[in-house]
């Protein structure tokens, strides 16, 4: 059913301005037929007040007339005025002129159609063409009587038009009923998170047809000052609306490891580039992003369970809501395009490269005794890293680029001068074919670039003596060049399941496939490329490290590392573990073990060595997602050697258990029982729980006492089940400041 605001679906307009004389042919009521039209335009979910339809198909509308309507003598027909000065020119003036006889099924225009017409009560089909502008429009009803007289009758309230997936004529056809009840209607959502192929999800609840979503969306896309045919093109919206969802400000922003980069731009002709990281407040977004750590005078980004909340906030202040990392950014902007009819779905990547230079190319930098140079590195490879992909043809570019595409509203690297990404075509970027718009390179580096690791012989590590070392002397060595550990594993919520589903395979072909080396050489066409910067020599030393799965934060655990040797002589190695707490950028936060040993191993032998880390050594260290990265080195004296391995790694936090009714009327006030247990050996302060989802009216947050070193606790809290019916779900999040991103969900049945 739709939103309890119709309360009438029959507007009776006696002071409305009449245009012309009293005494002719005239509109005395209209009905805009709500219930029908919106559950024949897939709109009956949408809680405004507004009429909300879709273009490409028509509505309907009842008029009564001021005298028996003589479908001989007389026309009807209206007009659809979008802005203030609408024009026929460029699509914000619609003129529907009456259509006569039967309509074909491949009609696609701007017309006026009589239904049926019994006295002066009159039945018409309005038509909207499939490429009209979306946003709100103004309607006007025309009648012109026997003598040509016309009289003209607005419609009070606007009426929002959106794009269209059930219309083959719009540029967002989607031809599978499943997807476009998933894509489009489905308003409870999953975001994914993790690290290689270890990925989790929790729910997001988008509120697409919550009642202040759509309205401020349009208002938003007014802002951009763009051209209005762009409010007709899904490839126009979704680029502007990925620089709407997010902005940053200065000094929140730590997406890279530093300020000042020094990068290496050939190995025989070494060059110093100086870059300065600088955060740019260019559009009055929806969200700030944040990735300082410090998040105070706002929400922390693990907070957040749902975008309605968001858009609320923003609609009651007019100011960005503070704070968003890139699963929120990805889901607040999957709202968006759903909202406005666009196909769309949130997508996680693991092992997801940040490239700031457009090569492909991701380098590290690491002394002799192999421990992370970071303030030489500039790019980065994040532990995941969220976006969208929308559904839609691209008539701008070649044929074969239509269905999804990317499209990023996380504030990392301007694209035409603005912090926007997208749409990049997913065919375009596993065929790599990056010359083609918009910022396919990009998301062809994000699933598929490659890493250079560089070593420096010397033992200084002051940025002052390396950077001497370079221009007089000699640039780091490429000791490794890894083609495969990018992109890991791409995911999405799977079509009507709580569970993800594998895309990779749309994104790029299978590693070393032959598929996968043409695009990596169409690439190369493009850019240069470091992957033939050198054969690598065959090592005779291997390491292979072993983590547990599952551990609670707040225990210990232990790093297993088997140094092999696969020679028929001795080897003496050096051992170096770099033990630190990431952010899930892939920014290291804090040191939390570095241990150098000298390991001997047999000929065709093994040895192994365990590091144990303690809850006391790490916890303090630790940083949002609980990651932690080991950066494990072996130098080998005999051959000087240096083989390099990563190893991410992320504590488990505790689940809010949720107790809820099996069912509840619709707007019935409810309870829901949760229940916490604090896994750290210390107190939590500042503690507050937010409880939203598709089953509420509204969204909750109850601050809560201080907790207790391993203390369970339990909390009541009072809810409003919303006016839809059916399976809906509950979401609730845990935040105190020395733990964040707790999280917990519950399904109940509204009836």
């Amino acid at each position: 059913m739709g939103s309890a605001h119709f309360k009438s679906t029959v507007i009776v307009a006696p002071n409305t301005p009449v245009e012309g004389l009293n005494d002719s042919l005239k509109i005395q009521s209209y009905d805009l037929q709500y219930s029908t039209n919106q559950t024949g335009h897939r709109t009956e979910q949408y809680e405004n007040k507004e009429l909300v339809l879709r273009r490409g198909q028509p509505f309907k509308v009842d008029i009564t007339l001021n005298r028996d309507y003589d479908g001989g003598k007389h026309k009807l027909s209206a007009e659809l005025r979008w802005g203030k000065t609408p024009k026929i020119s460029d699509g914000t003036l619609a003129i529907l002129s009456p259509i006569a006889g039967k309509i074909s099924e491949t009609f696609d225009d701007w017309g006026t159609h009589v239904v049926n017409a019994t006295g002066p009560n009159v039945s018409v089909e309005l038509y909207v063409k499939s490429d009209s502008l979306v946003g709100g429009f103004r309607l006007a009803l025309l009648v012109t009587d026997e003598d040509g007289q016309m009289q003209k009758m607005n419609v009070k309230d606007e009426i929002f038009v959106l794009f269209n997936p059930w219309s083959k004529d719009d540029d967002v056809y989607l031809p599978e009923d499943d997807q476009k009840q998933e894509y489009v209607l489905n308003d409870q959502g999953m975001y994914f998170y993790g690290s290689g192929k270890s990925v989790s999800g929790a729910r997001w609840y988008l509120g697409q047809f919550e009642e202040y979503v759509l309205r401020c969306i349009f208002d938003l896309l007014k802002t951009k000052r763009a051209k209005p045919r762009s409010f007709g093109s899904p490839v126009e919206i979704s680029r502007v609306l990925s620089a709407l969802v997010g902005i940053i400000i200065p000094g929140s922003c730590y997406l890279n490891n530093n300020f000042l980069i020094i990068r290496y731009l050939t190995i025989t002709s070494p060059q110093i580039e100086v870059y300065q990281h600088i955060n740019s407040n260019d559009d009055n977004g929806v969200l700030v992003g944040n990735w300082s750590g410090d998040y105070s005078g706002g929400t922390e980004p693990t907070a957040w369970t749902g975008s309605a909340a968001i858009f609320k906030q923003y609609t009651l202040t007019k100011k960005p809501v503070k704070f968003a990392q890139c699963w929120v950014f990805a889901n607040v902007l999957t709202t968006a395009l759903r909202s406005l009819g666009i196909p769309a779905r949130s997508i996680c990547n693991t092992a997801s490269a940040h490239d700031t230079d457009g090569n492909c190319i991701m380098d590290y930098h690491f002394d002799s005794n192999g421990k992370p140079m970071d303030w030489l590195d500039y790019d980065s490879v994040w532990n995941f890293h969220c976006w969208t992909d929308a559904w839609m043809a691209r008539p701008d570019l070649p044929p074969g680029y239509g269905g999804w595409q990317a499209v990023d509203a996380t504030p990392q690297e301007r694209s035409e001068g603005v912090f926007q990404l997208g749409p990049a075509p997913l065919a375009a970027v596993k065929a790599g074919h990056v010359q083609l718009s918009f910022d396919t390179k990009f998301v062809f580096a994000e699933v598929n670039a490659c890493k250079v690791k560089w070593k420096f012989s010397s033992d200084e590590n002051e940025e002052i003596f390396i950077a001497i070392i370079i221009l007089f002397n000699q640039p780091p060595v490429p000791i490794d060049i890894d083609i495969d550990s990018v992109g890991v594993l791409t995911v999405t919520k799977a079509v009507g399941k709580m569970k993800k589903e594998i895309i990779s395979d749309q994104y790029k072909a299978p590693e070393g496939s032959t598929k996968e080396m043409l695009a990596i050489y169409t690439v190369e066409k493009h850019i240069d490329s470091v992957k033939k910067l050198v054969v690598e020599k065959k090592k005779d030393v291997e390491i292979v490290g072993t983590l547990p799965d599952d551990v609670m934060i707040g225990n210990d655990f232990e790093l297993v590392l088997l140094v092999r040797n696969t020679s028929s002589e001795d080897r003496n190695c050096v051992l170096s573990i770099a033990g630190n707490s990431v952010y899930y950028t892939g920014v290291r936060a804090k040191e939390v073990i570095y241990e150098l040993k000298a390991v001997d191993v047999k000929p065709l032998a093994e040895s192994e060595y365990r590091l144990k880390l303690l809850a006391s050594d790490y916890l303090r260290g630790l940083v949002d997602q609980a990651n932690i990265r080991f950066d494990v080195t072996v130098v080998v004296k005999e051959t000087n050697q240096t083989i390099i391995k990563g190893y991410d790694f992320k504590l488990k936090k505790p689940n809010i258990k949720i107790t809820v009714p099996l069912t509840v009327p619709n707007g019935s006030t409810f309870y829901a029982k949760a229940e916490f247990t604090n896994p750290l050996p210390y107190k939590l302060q500042k503690c507050f729980f937010s409880t939203e989802g598709s089953a509420l009216a509204g969204y909750k947050r109850e601050m809560f006492r201080t907790i207790k070193a391993n203390e369970t606790v339990e909390i009541e809290v009072k809810l409003v089940a919303k006016q839809k019916t059916g399976e809906r779900d509950i979401i609730m999040s845990f935040s105190s400041t020395e733990l964040i991103g707790v999280t917990g969900e519950a399904d109940i049945i509204i009836q």
